[in-house]
């Protein structure tokens, strides 16, 4: 039997969960891959965050599907966590991939479409779109979603 080893939502024991600094310490350890959570601004643009709701991880209070990622973008990801890391930003899609591109990342990204509590009609084809875009990429993806 084979077991691999994901970095849910990063290393959120030592950073806040679904940020740059959760999944670059994430990577110290021998793990065979990174999990994050997608979510819809409501511009259509796709964020990592688990919740639906930013109260629990950042200074604001709305769901994610009701602010635009300029608005999201201005909001604090961080100091929830430690003064450490106030004024850490939300994290697009795209960004994290082209994070994981400039860094030759070469294992295996686990995504999970946050559909469960709202449809975001079109998250599937946006997903796909832009992994697309990193076709030269050495990672291995697994789509996840709760939503049948």
């Amino acid at each position: 039997m084979y077991t691999n080893v994901f970095a849910h939502r990063g290393y959120k024991l030592v950073a806040p969960e679904n940020t740059l600094p959760s999944f670059q310490a994430a990577l110290n350890y021998p793990v065979n891959g990174l999990e994050m959570d997608l979510q819809m601004t409501a511009d259509g643009e796709l964020v990592i965050i688990h919740d639906e709701k930013i109260d629990r991880t950042s200074n604001g209070s709305v769901f994610v599907k009701d602010k635009t990622l300029s608005e999201l973008k201005k909001l604090d990801f961080g100091s929830w966590f430690s003064k450490k890391f106030k004024n850490v930003r939300i994290l697009t899609f795209e960004e994290y991939l082209d994070w994981l591109y400039s860094i030759d990342y070469d294992r295996m990204l686990l995504i999970e479409l946050k559909t469960d509590h709202f449809d975001y009609p079109g998250i599937e084809k946006k997903v796909l779109q832009i992994i697309k875009k990193f076709s030269a990429a050495k990672w291995q993806i697994v789509l996840q979603s709760f939503n049948p």
